[in-house]
C-alpha cells in the first residue's frame, strides 16, 4: 500500500486532474449508480460479478457449497464465509441451481485440489457495471474480474512474493451433473469442456467448452484427476479433474488470466476470445465493460436528488439486461434445439438463450420492446428458429434444451405483443404457424400445452383429469387461465393478420375463463370433470398441488384462489361482470391487499395494484400501492428485491413502476399509468422501428405528503384516460403529470 502512495505521488499533475475530470464525468453517467450487490440476499437470486448486457460470459465469485449433494440457486449470496472460486458462466434470478462453472481459484503456497482448503474468508468486496475485485485473505491476492461478450477475464495480484498456482476445477458447479475433459495446449493454455445440466430436475444436458490462457513467461501446466475415465499424458476425460497452473511470483506483481467460452466447440471458445480480447489489457476490458453498460442503461435517463432512488432504479434495468442472453459466437454459430446441429445466426443478428418466458412474458418482454425493440426482435427470431429446430416454440429455453418448467403457453403471447407492437422483422408467417401449432392437438401428446384435450372439451382443465404427459397438469386453474390468455393473444395476431375465422375461434377460447368462477364466493376455484367444484375450497392455500411448498394451493402454480382470481389480463371488465360489477371487482381487489394476500414477487399478482385504473374514481388506489410498494420492499442494499428475481422478472415491474407505467395486459398495446417516482424520465426510442426520437415522462410537484394526480397532459392536450398507447408513446412525446396534496 505504502508503494502506490508512492507511485501516485509522483505522477504529473496533469494526468491526475484528468484522472479526476474523468471519474466525476462517469459519477454522473447511469452505469455508475448500478449496485450489482443488490439482490445478491434475500432469495433473489442474482449475482454480483461482472458481466456485460446480455452477455453469455458472467465471472462471478463462487461462494455456494453442496448440502448433502443439493445446492443453493446461485453461485453467490452475499456474508456468505467463504469464496471457493470464480465462476465464467451463470444464470441470474433463477430458482433452480445449473451452471456454476469453469471454475479458477488463486492460492500460495504447493498446489491441491482439495477445495476445502484453498478456499477462503474475503474482506473489500467492490461491485460495479462489469467489473467485481475482493481479496482473499487467506492467500493474500486482490482479485479482479471483467468480462466481455463471451469472455472472462481476472487480475491476481499477489501481495506476498513466494510460489502460488491458481485451479482450475472442472469438477464443480451449481449442477449435479458431472463430466469433462480437458487438454494441454502449451505451458500457457487448456482447452476442454464441462457437462451440466438438470435444471428443476428437468434433465437437460449442456456442453460448455472453454480454452483458458494465463498471461506469465514461467507458468507450468500439470493435469490432476481422481475420477479420470480416459487418462493420456496431456488429455483427461472424467469427473474429478482440471489442471494446476504453476508460477513463482514477486510481491505485488499481477497475473492475468483469460477465458474463451463457447457451447459449440473449443475452436469458437477461441475464436470467441482472440476476437474480444485481442490484446491482454485488464483495464481496457473493464473500462469498455463499463461503457457498455452505460450505452445501454443509457437509453433511459431519469433525474433525481436521490442518488439511492437511481441505484434502485439502474440496478433493476441492470437485472432486466442480463436475460435472455446471446448464445451464437462470434462467427455466428450455436447449437440448435435438437442438440445435434450447428446453426449459424444471420449476419448482424443474435441468437438467444435463457427464455424463462412464464416468468418474462408479464413485462421484461415489454420493456425490451419499448426500448430495446433490436434485441426483441432477435429474442423472436431465435424463438422462430426453435421452432423450426424442434416442432415447438419455447416454454423454458435453456442452453437449447427446453426443460418444460411452470405452465402455460408464453411464447405465443410475447410473439403476439411484439408484432402488436409493430416489430415484425421476423419470419410472421412462420411464427403464426408455430403459435397455432402449440396451441393444437396436432401432436399425440402436446409437450407444452399438457392438458389441452380436456381444455377443449371441458371449456377449463378438470382438476380430477390426469394428462397422459407427466401424468399431471401442475393447477388445472392456473394452467386454464394461461391458456385462455396465450389464446387471446392468438385471437389478437388473428385480427392483426386478417385471418377472422382464426380470431373467432381463439376469442371463444380465451373466455373460458368464465367456467372457472364461482358466484357463491367471487374466486376463481378448481371444478371437477361432473361440473362440481372441488372441495373443501381454501381461498388463502399455497400447498397440495404437489408435494413441497408452496407449490400451490390445490388448482393453483405457486399461489392461491386470491393470487389468481385477477389473473385474467385480457378480460378485466368481463371479470368484472362476474363479480357483480365494478364496485364489488375494486373492494374485493382492495381486500387482497388488505389481507395481505398480494405478494409482489410472484407472477401472477404483478399487474394487481395497476388494476384499479380500469375503474374510474379508483385510480388513486393503483398510485397509492404502486408507491408503497416500491418503498417497502426494493431498497439499496442486498436485500433490495424481495424476492427470485426470476431471470429479471421482479426488476422489470420496478423499471416500470418507477417510470409510472405498466403493461397489465401486455399484447393489449396499452400502459396503466401512475405518478412517477422521478421528476422526470426521456426514453431514448429507436428510429428503426418507431416515429419519435424520445418520450418524456415529466412530474410537477413539490409535496412531501401523499400526493394525488389532478391532472394528466399528454403532448400538451388534457386527458382523464389512465391507460397510454405503446404507438402514443413511440410516436415521441412528453405526459406531464400534476399533482395535489393529500391534506
Amino acid at each position: 500500500m505504502q508503494y502506490q502512495s508512492i507511485i501516485i505521488f509522483i505522477l504529473p499533475v496533469s494526468i491526475l486532474l484528468l484522472k479526476t475530470a474523468d471519474a466525476k464525468s462517469q459519477d454522473t453517467e447511469p452505469a455508475a449508480f448500478v449496485n450489482p450487490f443488490i439482490g445478491t440476499a434475500n432469495n433473489a437470486n442474482t449475482y454480483p460479478g461482472a458481466v456485460v448486457p446480455w452477455g453469455m460470459v458472467s465471472v462471478n465469485p463462487f461462494t455456494t457449497e453442496a448440502n448433502g449433494g443439493n445446492h443453493s440457486a446461485t453461485s453467490y449470496t452475499k456474508d456468505a464465509p467463504f469464496i471457493n472460486g470464480f465462476s465464467h458462466v451463470g444464470l441470474s434470478g433463477v430458482g433452480c441451481p445449473d451452471m456454476g462453472s469453469i471454475i479458477l481459484m488463486p492460492s500460495m503456497g504447493a498446489p491441491t485440489n482439495n477445495v476445502d482448503s484453498i478456499k477462503s474468508a474475503y474482506i473489500n468486496e467492490i461491485a460495479t457495471a462489469g467489473y467485481y475485485s475482493v481479496e482473499l485473505t487467506k492467500h493474500a491476492i486482490k482479485t479482479e474480474l471483467s468480462a466481455t461478450l463471451r469472455s472472462g477475464i481476472s487480475q491476481y495480484t499477489f501481495i506476498k512474493a513466494g510460489k502460488a498456482n491458481v485451479l482450475l476445477d472442472l469438477s464443480r458447479s451449481l449442477s449435479n451433473y458431472r463430466g469433462a475433459s480437458i487438454k494441454k495446449i502449451n505451458d500457457n493454455e487448456v482447452e476442454g469442456y464441462k457437462e451440466e445440466g438438470n435444471f428443476c430436475g428437468a434433465g437437460n444436458r449442456q456442453r460448455i467448452f472453454f480454452v483458458i490462457r494465463i498471461q506469465i513467461n514461467n507458468a507450468q501446466i500439470k493435469l490432476w484427476g481422481d475420477s479420470v475415465t480416459e487418462k493420456k499424458e496431456d488429455n483427461y476425460t472424467g469427473n474429478n479433474i482440471g489442471c494446476w497452473f504453476q508460477f513463482e511470483v514477486t510481491a505485488g506483481e499481477k497475473i492475468i488470466m483469460q477465458v474463451g467460452i463457447s457451447y459449440v466447440s473449443a475452436r469458437n471458445a477461441r475464436l470467441n476470445l482472440q476476437a474480444e480480447q485481442p490484446v491482454c489489457n485488464f483495464e481496457k476490458v473493464k473500462q469498455a465493460a463499463f461503457n457498455n453498460w452505460n450505452k445501454e442503461l443509457s437509453k433511459i435517463k431519469v433525474s433525481s436528488s436521490s442518488n439511492d432512488d437511481k441505484s434502485i432504479f439502474y440496478t433493476g434495468l441492470y437485472h432486466t439486461l442480463l436475460h435472455p442472453n446471446i448464445f451464437n459466437d462470434v462467427n455466428g454459430e450455436y447449437i440448435s434445439m435438437t442438440g445435434k446441429n450447428i446453426k449459424k445466426v444471420a449476419k448482424g443478428h443474435n441468437h438467444y438463450t435463457v427464455f424463462s418466458l412464464w416468468d418474462t412474458y408479464r413485462n421484461l418482454h415489454s420493456l425490451l420492446t419499448l426500448v430495446y425493440p433490436e434485441r426483441q426482435s432477435d429474442m423472436v427470431n431465435s424463438m422462430v428458429n426453435m421452432y423450426k429446430e424442434s416442432g415447438w416454440l419455447p416454454k423454458w429455453e435453456l442452453a437449447a434444451n427446453e426443460t418444460y418448467i411452470m405452465v402455460g403457453d408464453p411464447a405465443v403471447a410475447v410473439i403476439a405483443e411484439t408484432y402488436l407492437k409493430g416489430i415484425r422483422d421476423f419470419d410472421v408467417a412462420t411464427a403464426y404457424k408455430a403459435m397455432l401449432h402449440n396451441a393444437s392437438l396436432s401432436a399425440p401428446n402436446n409437450p407444452i400445452r399438457p392438458g389441452l384435450k380436456n381444455y377443449l372439451q371441458y371449456q377449463y382443465i378438470p382438476n380430477d383429469v390426469k394428462d397422459t404427459r407427466r401424468n399431471f397438469v401442475w393447477g388445472s386453474v392456473a394452467t386454464t387461465l394461461e391458456y385462455c390468455y396465450a389464446d387471446w393473444c392468438i385471437a389478437q395476431m388473428a385480427k392483426g393478420l386478417g385471418n377472422k375465422k382464426d380470431e373467432k375461434i381463439f376469442t371463444a377460447r380465451s373466455l373460458f375463463y368464465k367456467n372457472l368462477f364461482d358466484t357463491s364466493t367471487n374466486f376463481i376455484r378448481p371444478k371437477l370433470k361432473d361440473g362440481n367444484w372441488l372441495t373443501p375450497f381454501d381461498a388463502t392455500a399455497i400447498a397440495g398441488e404437489l408435494n413441497w411448498n408452496p407449490s400451490g394451493g390445490p388448482g393453483f402454480v405457486e399461489g392461491n384462489a386470491w393470487q389468481y382470481t385477477w389473473m385474467i389480463p385480457h378480460a378485466i371488465k368481463g371479470l368484472s361482470k362476474l363479480m357483480g360489477g365494478d364496485k364489488m371487482f375494486t373492494e374485493k381487489l382492495q381486500q387482497c391487499f388488505d389481507d395481505n394476500q398480494f405478494v409482489l414477487w410472484n407472477e401472477p399478482d404483478m399487474a394487481y395494484p395497476f388494476l384499479f385504473n380500469y375503474f374510474k374514481g379508483n385510480e388513486w388506489r393503483t398510485k397509492k400501492l404502486v408507491k408503497e410498494s416500491i418503498k417497502k420492499y426494493f431498497t439499496n442494499t442486498p436485500e433490495g428485491i424481495p424476492g427470485n428475481d426470476d431471470c429479471g422478472t421482479t426488476s422489470a415491474w420496478l423499471v416500470f413502476a418507477m417510470m409510472g407505467l405498466y403493461p397489465a395486459c401486455p399484447a393489449s398495446g396499452n400502459y396503466a399509468v401512475t405518478t412517477p417516482a422521478f421528476n422526470e424520465i426521456s426514453i431514448t426510442l429507436n428510429p428503426k422501428y418507431y416515429k419519435g426520437k424520445n418520450f418524456s415522462i415529466k412530474k410537477n410537484s413539490t409535496f412531501r405528503n401523499e400526493r394525488f394526480i389532478q391532472q394528466l397532459l399528454l403532448n400538451g392536450k388534457s386527458t382523464n384516460n389512465y391507460f397510454i398507447s405503446h404507438k402514443t408513446i413511440t410516436n415521441g412525446g412528453v405526459i406531464i403529470y400534476t399533482l395535489k396534496e393529500n391534506k
